[in-house]
């Protein structure tokens, strides 16, 4: 007998489904677990938890990648996150309704292209074995930057990208700047300096957008190709430093436009 059938005793089906699910809802479990999965991308994986003096805590990820990059949980954002997808956890330990009670489970976890997530919960003996062959393929466009050609050239390029990476320069707040065509102009306390630098992309933080300003494609992998993508400031960065490599130039320049849309831009230094 299921862990469902055993609680839910002679209460009808339906009626016990919809009961825990108002409880899911309400805990906000989705929107915790979303934000712990990244952004964006395709993600298929499960979230295992367990009751630690009274208290609900993730135990482990089971995940496989999946074939046009994505499947697990984006590091850092599950780093980030994961202590919000444990209060939403201990929310609905708290308000299950009696007899439904648990010490373990799990959390099938499915997200498409279109970022719609969806839970399988499975609690004590049913979680032990659930697996990932229980849960669909995700649908949809997966985010370029997890697509695996390019983060096997991401691991190819790496010694390469270091000594360009040590060179990012960020401007003060006392300094004042400007990028025109080839000449980026820093202007400051300690006066003025001309520096040969070429566009990369332009970064919005609050939108997460990315939009490339090189004049053509500097690589042939997934992200190089798409004119805008939407990606976190990390793998903006990331982008935009990889770019700098592809474009043989020395350095990276990150400064932020004097607006209120918080625009970021990235440009290539020559020198």
């Amino acid at each position: 007998m299921s862990w469902f059938d055993r609680n839910r005793g002679d209460e009808p089906t339906a009626d016990a489904w919809a009961r825990l699910g108002a409880v899911v809802d309400q805990a906000k479990v989705a929107d915790a677990v979303h934000l712990a999965s990244g952004l964006s991308g395709l993600r298929r994986y499960i979230l295992r938890f367990e009751l630690r003096g009274g208290r609900v805590r993730v135990s482990g990820i089971v995940a496989e990648p999946l074939p046009e990059g994505g499947g697990p949980p984006e590091p850092a954002a599950f780093a980030a996150h994961v202590g919000a997808v444990e209060s939403a956890l201990n929310v609905l330990h708290r308000r299950f309704p009696r007899p439904f009670v648990f010490e373990r489970g799990a959390v099938g976890v499915v997200r498409g292209g279109d970022t719609e997530i969806g839970l399988s919960f499975r609690f004590d003996e049913d979680a032990d074995g659930f697996s990932l062959t229980e849960l669909p393929l995700p649908t949809g466009a997966p985010n370029p930057v997890e697509h695996p050609a390019y983060l096997k050239a991401l691991a190819a390029w790496d010694s390469r990208i270091q000594p360009v990476r040590a060179r990012w320069l960020v401007p003060s707040r006392e300094d004042a700047w400007t990028l025109d065509g080839p000449r980026l102009t820093l202007t400051g306390p300690a006066g003025t300096r001309v520096l040969g630098a070429d566009p990369i992309a332009r970064y919005w933080p609050r939108g997460t957008r990315f939009e490339w300003l090189v004049p053509n494609p500097v690589g042939e992998e997934p992200p190089f190709v798409e004119p805008i993508l939407t990606v976190g400031l990390g793998s903006a960065m990331e982008l935009a430093v990889f770019a700098a490599v592809r474009m043989k130039r020395a350095g990276v320049f990150q400064g932020e436009t004097n607006d209120d849309k918080g625009e970021i831009l990235f440009a290539a230094l020559r020198e």
